[in-house]
């Protein structure tokens, strides 16, 4: 657990789970969600009587089952945060319907109803991250919540353009996947050996974030190898599975490591990037448009999974 200590010290950690034993386990500060968590957490023993409330409290709130199950999966996400900040010390990113994420409204309403009735549980809105799918609906959706100071994780983040509109929109943080962005250079044949594309994106955008003086803040995400948790300790956040948080022992650090500050200054600031501009650009990025559909499409079937499970404890 050594490197585990070091690596906290030099980074903000979060968690990529919602088990509650691996979160009291590691006792990491920050947790971070998606669908495909939500789903197999909901699944969980430990998680039985946070259900069993999610569903008395959904057949009292209505009659119908559609509505039924929007009660349940909301009251079931806000058990589940309050339960784990009353673990940690930091934040929990918890996503909204991915089917929303080309509505601005829809998501700026459902991350509305999530934190209103985070309020119930007297839950700081400081401390839970709506995650929202980095499309432009979605990061406007994003720039208007935190106005409203809610805070937004912006997610599938694929590029350097989704990465500025974020930034330009004042998003809190964004969630860069590392993973995914390998996996499609090596799935076209394009990988080499001597470079990490995630790895290269991430620096990019760290880069562009401190010459341009962005204050959103960047989280290392679908991690696969101890060296890319290496290469991006600068990052100012990383989520990491308990899977290779597992694997820790088997790396080094270099003990002297020293983390660069960012010096903010909003001096030659780029013109604010346009709905047109921002779309011609991700329609050329084969990475977006392969890696981004296809994550939201996963999403949407861990939600729909979601949704038949409750449907079948809600007749």
């Amino acid at each position: 657990m050594e490197q585990l200590k070091f690596l906290k010290k030099i980074t903000n950690l979060s968690i990529d789970t919602g088990n509650i034993n691996y979160i009291k386990y590691y006792m990491i500060d920050h947790v971070t969600t998606n669908p495909s968590i939500i789903f197999e957490t909901i699944n969980y023993f430990s998680s039985k009587n946070i259900l069993d409330n999610a569903i008395l409290y959904a057949r009292k709130k209505s009659i119908f089952l559609t509505q039924r199950i929007n009660y349940a999966i909301n009251k079931f996400l806000v058990n589940l945060i309050n339960k784990i900040l009353n673990i940690i010390s930091g934040t929990i990113s918890i996503g909204i319907d991915a089917r929303f994420c080309f509505n601005i409204d829809l998501c700026i309403k459902k991350a509305q109803e999530l934190i209103s009735m985070c309020k119930e549980y007297d839950i700081d809105k400081s401390r839970v991250l709506i995650k929202i799918i980095s499309t432009w609906e979605g990061i406007k959706a994003a720039e208007e919540l935190q106005k409203m100071g809610i805070n937004c994780n912006l997610t599938l983040i694929l590029s350097l353009t989704q990465a500025r509109a974020c930034a330009e929109a004042g998003v809190y943080l964004i969630s860069p996947f590392i993973g995914r962005i390998n996996d499609w250079y090596n799935k076209n044949k394009y990988y080499n050996n001597n470079h990490d594309y995630g790895v290269r994106l991430v620096k990019k955008i760290s880069n562009f974030y401190k010459k341009y003086s962005y204050k959103t803040a960047i989280m290392g995400a679908s991690l696969r190898t101890l060296d890319q948790i290496v290469s991006l300790v600068e990052c100012d956040y990383l989520t990491i599975s308990p899977n290779i948080l597992s694997k820790l022992n088997n790396i080094s650090f270099i003990k002297n490591y020293i983390i660069n500050k960012h010096n903010y200054n909003i001096k030659n600031r780029l013109s604010y990037m346009s709905e047109k501009e921002f779309k011609i650009k991700c329609n050329k990025n084969l990475v977006i448009m392969n890696k981004l559909y296809e994550g939201i499409n996963k999403f949407i079937l861990d939600q729909i999974n979601i949704e038949c499970f409750l449907a079948s404890k809600l007749y």
